[in-house]
């Protein structure tokens, strides 16, 4: 403040107010470390490999899955409802899905919604060639939308897991968007590589090996 320039002793006040924030700055950031650091390297990884996944799944499905249901001539009104039935049951799920994996832990969680979309993967395919006509149709966008909505509700235990191990918030979030880069990355490679009927199998394979 302009006053404080005529008065030393305010000036010195001042000074060791902002010395005294800085240092307790300094404090948290190195008890911020210190707890990052106590984490084991295994349960990082898990947990950045576990944040990459819904990325992995959604590239996937959504690569392999429309051309899966034009070629069985699905009406439009049913591909709106494929699409509709992740962000639909998410908007109600999230909040409860959070409150319970503050209770129950972010495990059980992550493996029950892993497994589901990895056996819905693994059984679109699988549909697709057994069945025809109407019953075709209703089991792929059934199974479709398991495996949607499975990987939508994998991100509230993957991401409170990230919350629960680094505690700084940008390097969390740099970490989160580097692990979904790679996950959508390695979908689409194995798309391309793959191939529409491999990649699902093989990618469903991947999946539990991850969680």
């Amino acid at each position: 403040p302009a006053w404080a320039s005529s008065h030393p002793a305010a000036n010195m006040a001042i000074t060791g107010l902002a010395l005294e924030d800085g240092r307790r700055e300094g404090e948290c950031d190195v008890i911020r470390r210190s707890a990052d650091a106590g984490v084991p390297i295994r349960r990082r990884l898990a947990a950045l490999l576990a944040v990459g996944l819904p990325e992995l799944g959604w590239s996937v499905n959504e690569a392999c899955v429309l051309p899966l249901l034009v070629s069985l001539q699905i009406p439009s009104v049913l591909l709106m409802i494929c699409w509709l039935l992740s962000p639909t049951i998410g908007l109600f799920a999230h909040p409860l899905l959070g409150g319970f994996t503050d209770r129950f832990g972010r495990r059980p969680f992550v493996v029950a919604f892993g497994c589901a979309s990895a056996i819905g993967l693994a059984l679109l395919p699988v549909f697709a060639a057994a069945f025809s006509g109407t019953a075709a149709i209703v089991a792929v966008v059934l199974t479709s939308g398991v495996v949607d909505t499975s990987m939508d509700l994998l991100l509230t235990p993957t991401r409170a897991a990230m919350n629960d191990i680094f505690d700084d918030a940008d390097e969390r979030e740099m970490r989160c968007a580097t692990a979904g880069g790679v996950g959508k990355l390695l979908g689409v490679l194995s798309v391309v590589f793959l191939g529409h009927r491999m990649a699902f199998p093989v990618v469903a394979m991947l999946i539990p090996c991850v969680i």
